[in-house]
């Protein structure tokens, strides 16, 4: 059984568990058939977490929460060094579409729910899921009429399909909004937000070169590729954060 080991990453006062895709899959199989909720972090979680109360609020009732960004795991390294540990490689920064790919391994995981985007992108992702594993049983809702009969009924049909992982593609910070406020709700299943992957999986987004993002350097692709969506997340974000943790530093210095 994988052991998620827990870093709290310098600065940013987020707190993440590195895993590789198949270290991933293997921390699903053990926790199929409870409710539990798998996470992620990168500079824009990173953000949210640090001026949303409402957003952190879902990240405390995470059980994991991946490395999704090439900067968070330089800062776990960072703390890793520290602690005369040798750094961690690319391959322990794992984007959802790089776990998804790997769920042919898993034991456990049949039935899956796919939950999020447009009617077309949702169907199309749920296709390209279905056909990884023969044995898979996909259902989907999209994240916009579908979705909204679904709360409306409490979640019944989904608690119905009784699935075994449950993929929540409403991006940040409606999904997280979603789990906080529905927790209670939803069945006993892994719950995993996975933000736009799922326009990725549909080809709707452009999906950079896996090994883009073992090198730091997905962020560049998607900018090029949709730099009116993505602009203000890459470009102004990091500054915003780095603003906000600076105004926090000089608080507590000047109040110690």
């Amino acid at each position: 059984m994988t052991v998620a080991t827990e870093y709290k990453v310098p600065g940013l006062d987020v707190s993440v568990s590195p895993m590789h895709p198949s270290e991933v899959i293997e921390w699903i199989d053990s926790r199929v058939g409870q409710r539990t909720l798998m996470l992620n972090h990168n500079l824009h979680s990173a953000y949210l977490f640090n001026t949303e109360p409402e957003f952190r609020q879902t990240y405390e009732l995470a059980d994991l929460s991946l490395v999704d960004g090439f900067p968070i795991l330089v800062g776990v390294n960072v703390s890793r060094v520290a602690h005369l540990a040798a750094p961690l490689g690319g391959r322990y920064r794992t984007g959802s579409c790089d776990w998804i790919d790997h769920l042919t391994q898993s034991k456990f995981v049949r039935r899956v729910a796919v939950i999020g985007t447009d009617v077309d992108s949702n169907r199309r992702a749920a296709r390209r899921i279905a056909a990884l594993d023969p044995r898979f049983v996909v259902e989907m809702w999209d994240g916009f009429g579908e979705l909204e009969a679904l709360r409306r009924n409490g979640y019944r049909g989904l608690h119905d399909f009784r699935p075994d992982l449950i993929l929540l593609g409403l991006g940040m910070p409606l999904q997280e909004r979603l789990i906080r406020d529905d927790w209670d709700l939803l069945p006993e299943a892994v719950i995993a937000t996975v933000g736009g992957a799922l326009d990725q999986l549909s080809g709707t987004q452009a999906m950079a070169p896996r090994y883009l993002g073992r090198c730091g350097m997905e962020w560049l692709y998607r900018l090029a590729s949709d730099p009116r969506r993505l602009s203000h997340r890459y470009l102004v974000e990091p500054f915003l954060l780095g603003r906000c943790l600076g105004s926090r530093l000089r608080h507590k210095v000047h109040h110690s």
